[in-house]
């Protein structure tokens, strides 16, 4: 399976952040609008072999790091199809223990932190790090992690490799990643230099600001036990296995019976077994059409014009935090919905957004599922 980059990005307009005004939206990542799931896995399985391919020869052990909040599912696939050794994902929620912190500069959300539970003597037992991201501009972000993660290990030496779907480096920031020793390993080149031009020629609508806290016509509440952390440092394979088996034991409870059409939507960071548990549903259901999807951080404006990637807008609070604005992209109706998460489902606000989003767009079956360890 390959990809045209016409396939893997198209361009929307951030809301008020000068830093970088546009935002890359790939339309088969599952994040910012409703895929396939066997297509979002088709793409990431791509960047896989990539990397499987290219660290072949490497000896030794590998922790593979994903970034937060929209390369969580494509790292986490990484980690078990190379069958790496740990894998852990950065995150921007506060939990328990200490952390390293570093910066993106273009990011509209600037705090990024990789928890050091697990992960330090994680770091005395591999030889190599694989970063894994969607989409890497400048590899400033990955360039002060590798400086922050030198500096807890003693400046042992590893191997270093940065991944991703799209890769928009210059020529001299390659170079810079090289004196480092990182290799560099993408699907697809992508050039950066239109992107602000090309947001002129959209129109946009204004930015619906309205919070809706409904109740669904009918919505249970699903509880699956087992759910393993990956913002600690995690073994790759009995975290991606565990993910299969609570999708697979749902699945087999869950009916969808004279239903036609089924959104599984994750929650901000919580992507990876969202799409394990679409991906079942889509395995053990031919026929139905099911769609993987995430909610987000990301302000985005929604457009009409031909071509431009985001139709519809819903402002949703965070069910990992009510203060925290987060949204939802091109809703449609669908027969059945399952919202996807590992925050406290009943009697949250957060969710209850969500659910009003849903039932705005049509939605009447909105049931939620919590993974939990507890």
């Amino acid at each position: 399976m390959s990809f045209n980059i016409s396939e893997l990005a198209l361009i929307a307009k951030r809301e008020n952040n000068n830093k970088r005004k546009y935002l890359i939206v790939n339309p088969l990542q599952g994040k910012h609008m409703p895929v396939s799931p066997s297509k979002a896995a088709g793409l990431f399985d791509q960047l896989s072999q990539k990397i499987k391919d290219h660290v072949k020869c490497w000896e030794g052990r590998t922790l593979v790091i994903s970034f937060a909040e929209t390369a969580t599912a494509i790292g986490a696939f990484a980690a078990f199809e190379i069958k790496s050794d740990f894998y852990i994902q950065t995150t921007r929620e506060d939990l328990k223990g200490d952390y390293i912190d570093f910066v993106e500069a273009h990011s509209h959300a600037t705090e990024q932190k990789l928890y050091l539970k697990g992960l330090k003597d994680i770091l005395g037992k591999v030889e190599n790090i694989i970063f894994v991201e969607d989409e890497i501009t400048t590899g400033s972000t990955i360039l002060r992690l590798v400086e922050r993660l030198l500096q807890i290990s003693g400046s042992k030496k590893f191997k270093f490799a940065a991944t991703s779907i799209l890769n928009g480096m210059s020529a001299e920031n390659i170079e810079k990643f090289k004196t480092f020793g990182i290799d560099v390993i993408y699907v697809n080149k992508i050039l950066n230099s239109s992107f602000e031009e090309l947001l002129d020629s959209y129109e946009y609508l204004e930015a619906d600001n309205k919070v809706s806290c409904l109740e669904a016509e009918k919505t249970e509440f699903f509880e699956c036990k087992g759910y393993v952390n990956p913002r600690y440092a995690v073994n790759s394979l009995s975290y991606g296995n565990t993910c299969r088996k609570i999708a697979e034991d749902f699945v087999e409870k869950y009916s969808v019976e004279n239903c036609d059409s089924l959104l599984v939507l994750g929650t901000e960071e919580f992507m990876y077994p969202a799409l394990i548990t679409a991906l079942e549903f889509e395995k053990k259901n031919r026929g139905l059409n099911v769609k993987f999807h995430a909610t987000t951080r990301s302000p985005i404006l929604a457009g009409l014009s031909e071509g431009y990637p985001i139709f519809l807008r819903r402002e949703i609070r965070s069910p990992y935090n009510i203060e925290r604005v987060t949204y939802v992209y091109n809703l449609v109706k669908y027969d059945r919905v399952i919202i996807a998460t590992d925050a406290e489902t009943k009697n949250s606000y957060g969710i209850g957004t969500i659910i009003g989003a849903l039932t705005e767009a049509g939605c009447k079956n909105i049931d939620v599922c919590g993974w939990v360890d507890r």
